[in-house]
């Protein structure tokens, strides 16, 4: 095949199969690296939001539960 061996012509193919391979790599790498970055930016934004909505359900434990509420403050760490 154009002065090519069957040597060359199979390390050529075999080069373009581990190039292709590396490239799906980096692509599917790159994919995950912006999936892992919005799933981070979607943590921060509800986040905040949980601590809301437990501080404003927490006087209505009381009424449930018949005993006075917790105080919560926001940004606390649950221990």
């Amino acid at each position: 095949m154009n002065g090519f061996s069957n040597q060359q012509i199979i390390g050529g193919l075999a080069m373009m199969l581990i190039m292709s391979d590396a490239a799906l790599f980096v692509g599917i790498v790159a994919s995950l690296r912006q999936l892992h970055s919005r799933i981070d930016r979607l943590d921060e934004k509800f986040s905040g939001k949980i601590e809301s909505l437990t501080i404003a359900v927490s006087p209505l434990e009381g009424a449930v539960y018949h005993t006075p509420p917790e105080p919560r403050v926001a940004g606390g760490d649950v221990a």
